[in-house]
């Protein structure tokens, strides 16, 4: 059985949002488990945690902060498995949001669903079936990821590889932790779509993650993307029909 660890990067102020992780099979998350507390350990670092960086890290030499980034980087390729991320452009989603008037349509959750649809994807491929783990949601988004989980589970065209999930509620997880360091390595491939330019810790993670088993799969929804699934037909990047519509958004006002 495959486990995947998601988590969400980015925040509706900004000009991305995407839900990435990593699926592979528990001995290689079992593995990871005990090889994170070692690197904390060695760095003395309370979490791993990209939001915090800056912070974690205030006073660091570069070269410190490279071996610590290459160290926990390498923890996570060495899972073996796949890395999916799901973003939304939320410039785009914004303005479909405000033409379809579904003023609470949750981009996190319908980047989370793409990325369930990359994991089903990556289990078929194995022949495996496959479990989540989600790092805690917003309060106000928690009803809205329940509901879309157990509707994926009950659907005949994913209910056959996709058989568990919950939500990591402790703190000290590592491999939510991990899980969040692959969602940001998927947020810095989504920049190529963008332009927000480059800076050089952008490009030092980048060719960390270069050394990767395999390149992340990517889904990138702008407004080409979103106005089909808004409209409730299938979607640019997806060749099954959603179901974000019916179980995401709220009703129309």
């Amino acid at each position: 059985m495959l486990l995947a660890c998601l988590d969400d990067s980015g925040s509706e102020d900004q000009r991305t949002m995407l839900v990435g992780g990593v699926i592979t099979d528990f001995d290689a998350w079992s593995t990871l488990a005990d090889k994170w507390p070692r690197l904390l350990r060695k760095y003395e670092m309370p979490e791993f945690h990209m939001a915090k960086i800056g912070n974690l890290t205030l006073g660091w030499r570069r070269k410190k902060r490279q071996l610590m980034m290459a160290d926990f980087v390498r923890a996570v390729l060495n899972l073996r498995g796949q890395i999916v991320a799901a973003g939304v452009d939320l410039q785009d989603f914004k303005k479909i949001r405000e033409d379809f008037d579904w003023k609470k349509w949750d981009p996190m959750v319908l980047c989370l669903e793409f990325a369930l649809q990359m994991c089903h994807t990556y289990a078929k491929s194995q022949d495996d079936v496959f479990g989540v783990l989600l790092d805690r949601s917003r309060p106000d988004a928690a009803a809205r990821v329940a509901r879309l989980m157990n509707m994926y589970g009950g659907l005949k065209d994913y209910g056959d590889r996709f058989k568990h999930w919950g939500v990591e509620t402790g703190k000290d997880c590592y491999l939510t932790q991990a899980a969040d360091l692959a969602a940001c390595v998927g947020f810095r491939h989504t920049r190529r779509f963008l332009t927000l330019g480059d800076n050089k810790a952008d490009r030092e993670l980048n060719a960390l993650c270069g050394m990767s088993f395999r390149q992340p799969k990517i889904a990138y929804l702008d407004d080409e993307g979103l106005r089909p699934v808004a409209e409730g037909h299938k979607a640019r990047l997806s060749n099954r029909r959603l179901f974000s519509v019916e179980a995401c958004q709220a009703e129309k006002s």
